[in-house]
């Protein structure tokens, strides 16, 4: 029984030792290894961009560490080297409780229909009330083959 408990709290030690980094050994550099950026404010963010088509709209979700961000557009609608413009309607924005969208242009840069792929950007400046206070946002994106 005694030789058991050695064992584990041997075993114990050991997996305690390999998971911790206990020789103050420098951690490698993070890097940006997901298919989209979202800069919000001047703060730019790793997001992770995927998509998909509902009720004949394509919705594409951004997520990243604090939060996230929807667009919407019409599947039919898309095209490459196209711009769609917020304030006409085209494009359809979720984003932390937004009361208007002031400004912004969506464009798809590529589009791989074959693979049904795309990558692109946006930008936008919003306006929005959490909690009765007023924030302003300017928030840009790029995005790198996310499917749809």
């Amino acid at each position: 029984m005694k030789k058991r408990k050695n064992i584990l709290l041997l075993f114990s030690l050991l997996f305690l030792i390999s998971s911790c980094n206990i020789l103050d050994e420098e951690e490698p550099s993070f890097s940006c290894d997901k298919n989209s950026t979202i800069k919000i404010n001047n703060k730019e963010h790793c997001s992770f961009a995927k998509s998909k088509v509902k009720a004949g709209r394509l919705e594409i979700g951004f997520g990243y560490s604090t939060g996230s961000l929807d667009l919407l557009i019409n599947e039919k609608d898309i095209k490459v080297n196209t711009t769609y413009q917020y304030a006409k309607g085209e494009v359809s924005i979720w984003f932390n409780n937004l009361n208007k969208v002031n400004s912004g242009l969506f464009l798809i840069t590529k589009l791989d229909e074959q693979n049904r792929l795309m990558s692109g950007h946006f930008d936008f400046n919003a306006e929005s009330n959490n909690n009765s206070q007023a924030f302003n946002y300017v928030v840009s994106a790029k995005f790198t083959d996310v499917a749809y």
